[in-house]
């Protein structure tokens, strides 16, 4: 969930509080902090020790929000993961930690209205509801549940003997 500004990594903080890998990682190059979602070079501060990573890594994150004197590898301890610490701030760290994810939507708000062709993927959760028009044929077997009043059109040729019991109303 590496925020990309203070209104993120508030959100972030508030969301999976202290403690948590956000990612962001030096671990490729130590010194070079990078976003592990997207490779962008976040920030290299005094800690950089190898500088053979620094051509391949150009762009720089405007944001970034360290704590006083981090990142600082403490004790040589290969802190290569970043994580959050009281307040929001950030910390080098050398132990894994629970990891905040973010995810982002594709698109802005729901699809106002249905589409005018049926999608050639089912969806994964079908919906409750009626799908709208019937289809074109008929089902291979009998609905469970008959309808409530009878069809305009008759759906056969009537049969060609009488029934063994008459029915309760003659018909019109």
């Amino acid at each position: 969930a590496m925020p990309l500004d203070a209104t993120e990594n508030a959100k972030a903080f508030e969301v999976c509080g202290q403690d948590t890998y956000f990612g962001l990682s030096d671990a490729a190059c130590e010194g070079y902090w990078v976003n592990v979602n997207t490779g962008e070079l976040v920030y290299t501060g005094d800690s950089v020790v190898d500088t053979s990573c620094a051509p391949s890594l150009v762009a720089q994150s405007p944001y970034t929000n360290w704590a006083s004197g981090e990142p600082n590898n403490y004790q040589n301890l290969n802190e290569e993961w970043a994580e959050l610490w009281p307040g929001g701030t950030w910390n080098d760290n050398y132990q894994t930690r629970d990891l905040c994810c973010q995810f982002r939507t594709t698109t802005e708000s729901p699809t106002p209205s249905l589409s005018e062709a049926p999608s050639l993927k089912p969806s994964i959760r079908p919906s409750r509801g009626p799908t709208g028009a019937p289809s074109a044929l008929p089902s291979g077997r009998p609905s469970a549940v008959p309808s409530a009043l009878p069809t305009s059109d008759p759906t056969g040729a009537p049969t060609a003997l009488p029934s063994a019991t008459p029915s309760a109303k003659p018909s019109a």
